[in-house]
């Protein structure tokens, strides 16, 4: 590659936000970029956004309804899995 070249591409590639930075090097080089860690929410927050109690969203994650991941005693849920929920059409 020439100078030229090299330059241009260091130029673009300063001028991209941090976030962006992966895709523009995975782009040129063809390697799968990194994906974003998946959005997590407090049973409470699930509650609020189906119009239900925290004890049905309790039990949607016993019954397998919901992803959830467990980090220590927090609980979280994952904003796919309400996606999922939503398109499958959940009691």
């Amino acid at each position: 590659m020439s100078t030229l070249n090299a330059d241009l591409l260091r130029g673009l590639f300063d001028t991209l936000p941090p976030d962006e930075r992966s895709r523009f090097v995975a782009d040129l080089t063809g390697a799968a970029a990194p994906q974003p860690p998946p959005k997590l929410l407090t049973m409470e927050e699930v509650a609020s956004r189906f119009g239900c109690t925290v004890r049905t969203v309790q039990r949607w994650c016993r019954d397998g309804e919901l992803q959830t991941i467990k980090r220590g005693r927090l609980i979280r849920i994952t904003e796919d899995s309400l996606y999922a929920r939503t398109t499958r059409g959940g009691d």
